[in-house]
This record gives C-alpha cells, structure tokens and sequence, in this order.
C-alpha cells in the first residue's frame, strides 16, 4: 500500500507540473504575449504598433540576462514571428540571443526585447540557422512616443527596429554584434514534431497549440489598431 502511495506521489510530482503550469515552450509564450503588450499599449507605443502593422515580423526576447558588469556577455532566449506575402502571421518560431551590447541600465539584471523587421532582406536571413545583427541585417533603435517620426519613404531603409525595456523604462536600442540562433529543440517540444523555421515560411502546418493562437491573435489586434505618422 505504502509502495502504491509512493509511486502515485512520483506520478504527481511529474504529471502536474506539466499540466498546471504548462511547458517551458509554453512559458516563453505566455510571456512574449506579456511583453509585446507591455510595449505596444498607451500612448508611448503608438509608434512600435505603427511599425508592427507595416512590418515583415518581430522578435521578441523576454528577460534577456547580463552576465558580468556593464558590458557582460547577454542571453536569453524568444521568439520570432513572421508574415507570410498575404500579411497574415505565420505560427511562431523558436530562438536565442547571446553576446553583443544593447543598452542595459547600470545595475539592471535582465531587460525585455523587441526586433520588428521591416524588409523581406531580413526575413530572408533569418532563415538561416544563425545571423548577427548590424552584420547580416541592419538595425537602428526603434522610434518612440506619440508621434512616430519616420516617413513613409524611409520606413522601409532599415531592416529593422530595436526596442529595450528594462526596470520600468521602453527606449529604443541598437542591438549590434547580438547574435540570433534558431531552437531547434524548443521547436519541436512546442509542436510534437520535427520543424524549422523554414519550414514555417515555406507553408508548412502545424498543429497550433492554444498560447500561439493567443499570440497570434495579440499581433493581429496590435496590427488592426496602428498608429499613423
């Protein structure tokens, strides 16, 4: 009886956890959702909504990490998200960020990211495995506040814009020299199967589970409510 009791507690320990609190993939969803609604509501988001509706995708990194003082090495881990040529969001797809300088707070232990990609060049790139940023692509700190302040013309010069939050404060950032891997891995916990980034672009389906429609529909609604210039 003891035995019986005992296997049950172990069958808890590792079933419940699963089921309450859902997957590390799961978590990292859930808070991209936190993020990307932290940075785009209010008036001081007018202009990252305006670059998310006329976008080609986003990145989105919660809690990056500093590792050492000032100028330590940075990691974390994200997603990304990219419209297929209809403009509609494609499903989510798995990363990670590591090295490069991107505007910490002296004292600030993690900061929350935001990479909107403007151009199809950039698109393309990451469907590479790996990129570095300011290399492969250009990016420039991202506009804020009420009034956008990019024309039409040049929204479209740089591949993307670049957003920190970090204790409290939302600034544009120039992320250079951050280096963007695919997870693979996480990829396939998230889905119950093999598929990559590419796969994504190229049209293959997937099996939605519920947070990525979550997602999904939190880009769309910010998109439908864009600022204008």
């Amino acid at each position: 009886m003891k035995r019986r009791k005992f296997l049950l507690f172990l069958i808890l320990i590792f079933i419940f956890p699963h089921f309450c609190w859902g997957s590390t993939e799961d978590k990292r969803v859930l808070a991209a959702i936190k993020v990307l609604s932290k940075v785009m509501k209010g008036p001081e988001g007018k202009a990252p909504r305006y670059l998310l509706a006329h976008s080609r995708g986003v990145l989105i990194l919660p809690g990056v990490k500093k590792i050492g003082f000032i100028a330590g090495v940075k990691r974390g881990k994200g997603i990304i998200v990219l419209k297929d040529k209809n403009n509609n969001w494609l499903p989510p797809s798995f990363i990670s960020i590591h090295g490069g300088s991107f505007g910490f707070q002296i004292g600030a232990k993690s900061s929350d990211i935001l990479i909107i990609l403007m151009t199809d060049k950039a698109v393309k790139q990451f469907s590479k495995n790996k990129i570095k940023l300011g290399a492969d692509i250009g990016i420039a700190a991202g506009p804020v506040g009420k009034e956008i302040g990019i024309s039409q013309e040049n929204l479209f010069k740089v591949d993307a814009f670049s957003y920190v939050y970090e204790k409290g404060l939302f600034a544009g950032a120039i992320l250079s020299g951050s280096v963007i891997s695919q997870d693979e891995n996480a990829n396939a916990n998230f889905y119950g199967e093999k598929i990559t980034l590419n796969d994504i672009i190229n049209g293959r389906k997937v099996k939605l589970p519920p947070v990525a429609v979550e997602l999904l529909n939190t880009l769309k609604n910010f998109c439908e409510n864009k600022g204008t210039p």
